[in-house]
């Protein structure tokens, strides 16, 4: 039977191209904006308001995205059809992955404190003086990067990597450098490194297994997690590891 991958060669290279390329260009913008370009015309907008709008906006690029798949491309957003598993898949998935991804973050962690002290990163503290008691907006925010993440460098990104070069690993290796380099605004080596990492566990998964609703959840709950830490730590209620 034909699959969705076989069917799409009818599309130019150049028109496959320009969507991945908008796939990364459009949220880099968005998330870039206020760490490099805004300051140098001296703006500053990390406000609870001026985050809103900015999540908003990563919302908006996705729309762009789904619209230049429907009518530039002319095929799905997502180009591998969902699959479906029992409740103790789901389970036994998220609670692998949560662990690969805390095991896999601190040997990051402490491999980088081998190279020097581990620089922190100004711009999330300033982020978690935003969300603090902002539950709404804290909710909004993880919603934002647990769906819009995962529609755009799993479901959207590595099918079309890996239809432009027909090599799975090679796609697999390059949507998660894309999706490090997006957390080059935090400003440190450790918050591109992780993602990185991060993003080659969810798309071997997805490669694997085809299920995208899985990874938005572990996103999610991993965002949670750290969140929830990194704010106890601020407020004094837990001493930070670091």
């Amino acid at each position: 039977m034909e699959t969705i991958e076989t069917q799409v060669p009818g599309s130019s290279k150049r028109i496959l191209i320009t969507g991945i390329l908008l796939a990364f260009l459009l949220p880099s913008v968005v998330l870039l904006a206020d760490r490099y370009f805004l300051p140098v015309l001296h703006i500053d907008i990390l406000s609870a308001g001026s985050f809103f709008i900015s999540r908003c906006l990563l919302w908006i690029s996705l729309a762009v995205l789904w619209l230049y798949a429907k009518r530039k491309e002319q095929r799905p957003f997502l180009l591998w059809n969902e699959k479906e598993y029992d409740a103790g898949f789901y389970v036994a998935a998220l609670m692998i992955m949560m662990l690969v991804i805390f095991a896999g973050s601190v040997g990051i962690s402490l491999l980088i404190k081998l190279a020097g002290p581990i620089q922190q990163s100004s711009r999330f503290a300033d982020v978690m003086k935003v969300l603090q008691h902002n539950y709404p907006l804290m909710f909004f925010t993880l919603i934002t990067a647990g769906i819009m993440e995962e529609l755009v460098f799993r479901g959207y990104l590595l099918p079309r990597l890996n239809l432009l070069f027909k090599n799975k690993w090679l796609s697999i290796v390059l949507s998660s450098i894309l999706f490090g380099l997006i957390h080059l605004g935090w400003g440190t080596i450790q918050n591109v490194v992780v993602p990185f990492f991060i993003g080659i566990i969810f798309a071997i998964f997805y490669e694997r297994y085809r299920n995208i609703k899985i990874l938005m959840l572990c996103h999610f709950l991993w965002d949670l997690l750290v969140l929830s830490l990194s704010l106890a730590s601020a407020s004094g209620k837990i001493t930070p590891h670091q």
